[in-house]
């Protein structure tokens, strides 16, 4: 007995055109979506070691952090000396601290503990 029912097997062209370029377009998007990730904040350590402040001098971009990490064998601060930038408080041996320094212009930080260690962080516009 012979069915009267056709299968179509064939599929529209323009469905699958269709497909195709919202698949390339995700992917695209995709790619994108992850290339902004790529420039978003990063954190930037100075670490606190031998009575200085490695690297001494930072640069950064609006919204980056910096994290003190203290390796010495005694507490200190990261303090701006100008303005209420930032002030770590008192860093034990082995602990760290992170901020997000707001500004434009360059701050100068020291340890109030030791007014020898200083420290600057210099604020540079993304490309």
């Amino acid at each position: 007995m012979r069915s009267i029912f056709k299968l179509n097997t064939e599929r529209p062209r323009v469905r699958s055109n269709v497909i195709v370029l919202v698949c390339v377009m995700s992917f695209a998007f995709l790619g994108l979506t992850q290339g902004v990730a790529k420039e978003a904040a990063k954190n930037h350590v100075i670490t606190i070691e031998n009575m200085t402040f490695t690297p001494s001098t930072v640069q950064i971009q609006s919204g980056d952090q910096l994290t003190f990490k203290n390796a010495d064998l005694v507490p200190h601060t990261a303090t701006s000396k100008q303005g209420q930038a930032f002030d770590s408080g008192i860093i034990k041996p082995g602990d760290s601290w992170t901020v997000t320094p707001h500004g434009n212009a360059t701050i100068e930080f020291a340890c109030t503990f030791h007014p020898t260690m200083t420290g600057k962080v210099t604020f540079v516009t993304r490309p």
